[in-house]
């Protein structure tokens, strides 16, 4: 074996130990000469050399090129923003406007006993809001407040209130 084939064969060792059989194979088909004289028999096509059975048992350490790996870039997932439900303003209850209803009991028509005009026929809730008497809705007058505070629709009415103390004052509509 000549010198230049010597130092290709070990060069093409080295190879094949580092990175496999192939790459030594290409080393190979780069480095040697085309038509080589010192081995009449060669051609120009070679395949890898084997490593000799003294070269495969060598106590040096075979030395492993560095692999590099491409990894895709890891996308984290994008959640889709979130809109916050729209709520509703709660409507505010309507407060109804401070009435001086002259010591008359609440109630959603602001009739007071300040004055104003004769109440002649109250609302069917009426009693709902005042304390009436049991015969309340047989009256025939105007409404009235009795003296013990019950309240009739007797008012203008000889004997209204007779059985509640007599007449107190009567009811208004603003």
């Amino acid at each position: 074996m000549g010198v230049v084939h010597r130092s290709v064969f070990y060069a093409c060792l080295a190879l094949a130990i580092a990175c496999g059989p192939e790459a030594a194979v290409l080393a190979d088909h780069s480095s040697a000469a085309p038509n080589s004289t010192s081995n009449p028999r060669a051609s120009t096509t070679s395949t890898a050399p084997r490593p000799s059975p003294s070269a495969a048992n060598s106590t040096q350490p075979a030395t492993v090129a560095p692999t590099t790996r491409t990894v895709a870039p890891t996308v984290a997932p994008t959640q889709a923003p979130t809109v916050p439900p729209t709520v509703a303003p709660t409507a505010r209850p309507t407060v109804a406007p401070t009435v001086n209803r002259c010591g008359a009991p609440p109630n959603p028509w602001n009739y007071t006993f300040c004055g104003g005009s004769f109440i002649t026929n109250p609302p069917s809730t009426f009693c709902s809001y005042f304390n009436c008497i049991a015969t309340f809705s047989n009256g025939r007058g105007y409404v009235m407040q009795c003296s013990d505070g019950t309240f009739s629709k007797s008012g203008g009415i000889s004997g209204s209130c007779s059985g509640h103390g007599g007449n107190a004052r009567a009811l208004y509509a603003p």
